[in-house]
């Protein structure tokens, strides 16, 4: 069997994301063969997670069952959709039905995402690895969770729409900050999607500089001391720096505006930004020489 060169080494948010910290803490899947060793033996665990463990285990499968089953869903998602997977394009829209809009990142993240699996098994009462196969490998199964007609196609739906939504207003008003601060800076700049592929390497965004393209990487973090000029920033999760830009957020409380006589109320941040060159990785530590602030000290 010709193994998946691509989407099993892309784990959905909700799998990478494992503490629910905004962060993509393994992008590393046990059914991955794009791995050098691909090892279609190695046990995958079926179950719900918690920190980077299972909490709820239901059965044990293989790298080479999981392998076969993402497979099938890659197969009939992409005839029924009517799309491409392909991890070098920015997820776009797609119509379904008649009055209905599907981006493709969810179709994508439908591929290899364990708590979809789980979801499945849990609600079949599968508990074991063969059956699971033989299930995935039904048509008939596959259309009820992977179609946008099937009985259960809300509830895959919302586990991915959940997922995804994980940091994305934190990293949204980081990068609209950023947008700002290049403005005040008279050098605006366009916001642009990374790639699934750059995704998953820890682009979340990316900018032009002339010929030049900038990438941009969004993470939360929790507390910053700064001790002889020198700023430390702690941010939970397995921690690199593969980007130009590193902006890092804290969520500090709410903040009130009123508009035309009513009252609204928005989540307000602090915000860290280095360049690659200034920044340093020590644990779960971003080491900063140089930064820019807002809501932080600079010295």
């Amino acid at each position: 069997m010709k193994y998946l060169l691509e989407f099993a080494q892309y784990l959905s948010d909700d799998i990478q994301d494992l503490d629910n910290d905004g962060q993509k803490d393994n992008p590393i899947s046990a059914s991955s063969s794009l791995a050098k060793n691909f090892d279609p033996d190695q046990i995958v665990v079926i179950g719900q997670y918690q920190k980077d463990k299972p909490a709820i285990e239901l059965f044990r499968t293989t790298a080479g069952v999981v392998n076969e089953i993402n497979q099938k869903i890659k197969e009939q998602t992409e005839g029924w959709f009517k799309y491409k997977y392909d991890l070098d394009t920015v997820p776009y829209d797609i119509k379904i039905g008649t009055n209905k809009v599907i981006n493709t990142e969810y179709l994508m993240k439908m591929v290899n995402n364990r708590t979809v699996f789980y979801y499945i098994c849990k609600n079949e009462k599968i508990t074991n690895s063969e059956d699971f196969l033989n299930f995935m490998k039904d048509f008939s199964n596959l259309k009820k969770y992977y179609h946008h007609t099937g009985t259960f196609f809300k509830e895959v739906f919302k586990i991915l729409e959940t997922a995804s939504g994980k940091g994305k207003i934190g990293e949204e008003n980081a990068l609209n900050h950023f947008r700002w601060l290049m403005t005040a800076k008279k050098t605006p700049v366009t916001i642009l999607k990374p790639t699934l592929r750059e995704d998953i390497s820890g682009i979340d965004a990316k900018f032009r500089v002339g010929d030049e393209m900038k990438t941009i990487q969004v993470k939360p973090y929790q507390d910053f001391v700064i001790d002889n000029g020198i700023g430390t920033a702690t941010s939970n999760g397995a921690l690199s720096m593969k980007t130009d830009i590193l902006i890092l957020y804290k969520n500090i409380g709410q903040k009130k505006v009123i508009k035309n006589g009513k009252e609204y109320s928005f989540p307000d941040f602090s915000y860290l930004i280095a360049n690659e060159g200034d920044v340093k990785i020590r644990g779960n530590q971003f080491i900063l020489t140089k930064w820019e602030a807002k809501g932080e000290k600079i010295k």
